[in-house]
């Protein structure tokens, strides 16, 4: 007897599109999608993974602690990933009757449907939604009608944390959509029947061809002065560029360091990095670096550039090790806001261990916080401040609104001198700048009279003087 193998179907070939058939082993209600994606990928000289060998109750790849069970599934899938470029993965499944009608009656749908469209709705998109919008729309000029599934529904969503279509995004290495975005399409039984797969999988060819790979015809391109679907999409590309490789960058930086100075370990360096006691040779480093970086003709990073890579680094690294996934989904500016929440650089270095797993809870939470209210880099700062100032209460004393003296004679001298240091240059600085625009109204006072122009009020003031 032949040995049963160890893992599914894989064809590898273009990586700008994999699609997965996860449930393609009769008699799966997902039945018929093996030989869908089969026909599919064939049309689209595309990579493709099809389990026509597991079921469901042996092995389900569409959950990840399955998937992930198969290590040589998990290596082709990543050397696609790899291969350069963004690499949209379609998720091919398929949807029983039953299901179908209740999703239809759910969400007030009359007439055929086709096909359900899941991509973490409502708030965790594994790819931008403005593009599902595009593919549905190509869709039905195909002849398929696509709806996506409602933002409350059950099922068929690609939203659950275990589900394979949120893996990308828990990934440090794909978790930005300029890398990777992934889709789980749900195709309805009368698309899979025998003698209609062919069609399906030529709309699907159509639809994903123009959206993945579009041909540009510069002959009937229309004259047109200004576009605003085109401006809004290069301001979203060239903002996903600078995310990507921004991010990228500074994490790569932060890794090296630690690897070179931290053997690697990224606890010693989030530790060291926080209390200011770095080894000698890379105090040596930011030292040469912030001499650097004071010539403009120099394209070195600055020392508050390096230290943000090094605690980024240590931050994605120590998640990972202690099973804190969301903090990697965020974006890089979310991201960077996280880095000091909660102030560890006060925990003292011996204790600073057993500080760091009660505040990296703190930095999950408020993860999950800025991705369930889909909140902006703007408002996800505010949201901290007010966090820190309920729950890390300063004791810093403001310019503006002194303590009574007796209080202050209680204070720190060293902080009395820093306050009064600060104090006396920003009275400084004001006198500069009343001087300043003091000789800027007298000279435009005087122009001002010459000409007849200066203002009513302006006389009366005069007059009075």
């Amino acid at each position: 007897m032949p040995k049963k193998p160890d893992s599914i179907r894989f064809v590898k070939r273009f990586t700008d599109i994999l699609l997965i058939a996860p449930h393609g082993k009769p008699p799966e209600s997902d039945s018929k999608t093996a030989i869908l994606a089969k026909t599919l990928a064939n049309k689209l000289k595309c990579s493709v993974f099809i389990n026509d060998r597991f079921p469901r109750a042996e092995r389900n790849y569409n959950l990840r602690i399955d998937a992930e069970k198969d290590t040589t599934f998990i290596k082709n899938l990543r050397s696609v990933l790899d291969a350069g470029g963004t690499t949209l993965v379609v998720w091919v499944h398929g949807i029983g009757t039953e299901s179908m009608g209740n999703e239809k009656t759910a969400m007030g749908h009359k007439g055929r449907l086709d096909c359900l469209i899941g991509f973490g709705q409502p708030d965790r998109h594994s790819i931008p939604e403005a593009k599902v919008d595009s593919f549905i729309d190509l869709l039905g000029k195909n002849g398929l009608i696509a709806r996506k599934t409602r933002d409350d529904a059950g099922d068929f969503r690609g939203r659950a944390m275990d589900n394979m279509n949120q893996w990308f995004r828990q990934q440090k290495k794909y978790n930005d959509l300029d890398k990777v975005q992934s889709i789980q399409l749900e195709f309805s039984p009368g698309r899979r029947r025998k003698n209609v797969i062919e069609k399906t999988a030529e709309a699907v060819f159509m639809a994903l061809s123009a959206l993945v790979r579009p041909i540009i015809d510069e002959a009937e391109k229309p004259e047109i002065k200004t576009d605003d679907a085109l401006v809004n999409q290069a301001f979203e590309d060239l903002k996903g560029i600078f995310r990507q490789y921004f991010h990228e960058a500074m994490l790569k930086a932060g890794e090296y360091i630690i690897d070179k100075f931290y053997d690697g370990n990224p606890m010693a360096a989030l530790t060291k990095n926080k209390a200011n006691e770095q080894p000698p040779n890379l105090k040596k480093l930011i030292d040469k670096i912030r001499e650097a970086s004071k010539s403009p003709s120099d394209n070195s990073p600055s020392v508050g550039w390096l230290y943000n890579a090094v605690n980024l680094a240590a931050h994605e690294a120590i998640c990972a090790q202690k099973g804190f996934q969301t903090f990697g989904m965020l974006g890089h500016s979310h991201k960077l806001a996280l880095l000091h929440v909660p102030k560890l650089k006060k925990v003292k270095s011996i204790e600073f261990n057993k500080s760091v797993k009660a505040a990296f809870v703190e930095k999950e939470e408020l993860a999950k916080v800025a991705i369930d209210e889909r909140l902006s880099v703007r408002d996800f700062i505010k949201r901290i401040k007010k966090y820190m100032a309920k729950n890390y209460p300063s004791d810093k004393i403001d310019l503006t609104g002194l303590p009574p003296m007796a209080e202050l004679r209680n204070r720190d001298p060293k902080e009395l001198v820093r306050l009064w240091n600060t104090a006396r240059k920003k009275v400084e600085d004001g006198r500069k700048l009343i001087d300043t625009y003091g000789d800027a109204v007298k000279s435009l006072e005087a122009v001002l009279v010459e000409t007849g122009n200066l203002p009513t009020k302006a006389k009366e003031k005069q007059t009075k003087k």
